[in-house]
């Protein structure tokens, strides 16, 4: 596509490999990072060894950047006390190199919404620990973009599944992961309750183009989830996407999306 700014993605694991990839093949030049050199990477991809939580190897990783893209995740029991420094990590170096920060988020920062679809408009009133985490993790993103520090896109999708998606994912190892290996699936759900899942890596046709300017200093959007098996398609859609988030901050794709 002619466009030679630096695109580095923070995580190589089922989102961050397929970001980089799908980044990649779009002729952007790319930069993944994490601790160890992950399998699998795409070819044109250039690799970088650094741990998040130390910012100034974040921002050496991050040298040159455009765009960061923040895809690094804690193991699920620790969340209030790894997670938070990974992303400071990130967000240090996108403000360093002067770069937009898209991250992907989850929904536990929502908290009960009383049946209400999760939308973007929803206030994160979470009431768990994990989800007062992130609600104070979003809270911090975007503090930074309203100081000035950096511009920032946040993305929000729930638990997800698709080919090669079997750990870190509830959907995906009680039910796949448990069919691939010849036992019972076993799901976790309310009768009569629409429930979000996100198909990955699916992306809803069709694919935005990339734009060149990045859009303004902080943007969030949570997918609509009405339809079924089109719930929440967008997680890679709008980590690209929101590089020039549309007013709506919705993912086209969906039928729902209005």
């Amino acid at each position: 596509m002619g466009d030679d700014r630096l695109h580095v993605v923070f995580g190589t694991g089922q989102v961050g490999r397929v970001l980089a990839a799908y980044l990649a093949g779009q002729g952007l030049a790319v930069r993944a990072v994490s601790r160890h050199r992950p399998p699998g990477l795409a070819d044109g991809i250039d690799w970088r060894a650094a741990d998040a939580t130390d910012a100034s190897a974040a921002s050496n990783a991050a040298q040159g950047a455009a765009v960061v893209y923040q895809c690094l995740n804690a193991p699920y029991a620790q969340w209030p006390q790894l997670f938070p420094p990974l992303q400071r990590g990130v967000l240090t170096a996108a403000e360093r190199a002067g770069a937009l920060l898209v991250s992907l988020e989850n929904l536990y920062g929502y908290g009960p919404t009383g049946g209400k679809p999760m939308t973007e408009d929803l206030p994160l009133a979470a009431k768990t620990v994990k989800g007062r985490t992130r609600a104070a993790m979003t809270a911090e993103l975007l503090a930074a973009a309203a100081a000035g520090r950096v511009r920032v896109a946040v993305g929000r999708a729930s638990d997800f599944f698709g080919a090669g998606v079997t750990e870190g994912s509830t959907l995906g190892r009680r039910v796949f992961g448990n069919a691939l290996a010849c036992q019972r699936a076993d799901l976790s759900a309310t009768p009569n309750c629409s429930t979000l899942t996100a198909t990955f890596p699916t992306l809803p046709p069709p694919w935005p183009p990339w734009a060149p300017t990045p859009g303004p200093s902080a943007r969030y959007g949570t997918c609509p989830a009405r339809q079924p098996l089109l719930r929440e398609r967008c997680s890679i859609w709008w980590l690209t996407r929101s590089v020039t988030p549309s007013p709506s901050a919705r993912c086209p794709g969906l039928p729902c999306a209005h």
